[in-house]
């Protein structure tokens, strides 16, 4: 029966951005897709490090490799993102898609700081998720957006989430992606 088996690797890659007209989120893709392909796939819940953007004669771009490492190179690193979390997305309807050759779901990269990331090693990638999503950050990649660790009402949020465990977690990201 239609869309019984998953398609593939059983999901597609995106990034969410409130930017029209631009170029980068399309390097982040790229990054991604070469990722997959040279190594472990990508699942949800996985992070990545290092990601981060650089401009070039204007132009903001992705890439991977140490901000220091990079910086040393020459490359204009701007922002603070330095990794990314990944998770389905929360915001469309069905968590697969059914075609004629089987399923996949929409797995989304969305750009974290060094810090939230630190967090997502130490705790999980839910707990950073949930902490953007109550933060009004979401899923949404913002290259030059600040920590969110940044603004004390933040640190409160995370003390809560901080104490739940993953199962509750999920349960709550659940919760907001019947919404």
């Amino acid at each position: 029966a239609r869309g019984e088996k998953r398609s593939g690797y059983g999901f597609e890659f995106a990034v969410a951005t409130e930017f029209e007209e631009q170029n980068w989120p399309f390097w982040v893709l790229d990054l991604l897709v070469g990722y997959t392909f040279e190594g472990e796939p990508i699942k949800p819940g996985d992070w990545l490090a290092p990601l981060g953007f650089h401009r070039t004669d204007g132009v903001l771009s992705a890439f991977t490799g140490r901000h220091d490492e990079v910086k040393r190179d020459g490359v204009d690193v701007v922002g603070e993102i330095a990794g990314a979390i990944y998770w389905p997305y929360l915001w469309c309807g069905p968590s697969y898609l059914a075609t004629s050759t089987g399923s996949f779901g929409v797995l989304v990269a969305t750009g974290v700081t060094a810090d939230e990331l630190a967090y997502a090693k130490g705790f999980s990638t839910r707990h950073v998720l949930l902490l953007l999503l109550e933060c009004g950050v979401g899923q949404r990649t913002d290259p030059m957006r600040k920590s969110v660790l940044d603004e004390d009402a933040n640190l409160d949020r995370w003390g809560r989430i901080a104490k739940l465990t993953v199962e509750q977690v999920e349960k709550e990201l659940a919760a907001r992606a019947k919404r």
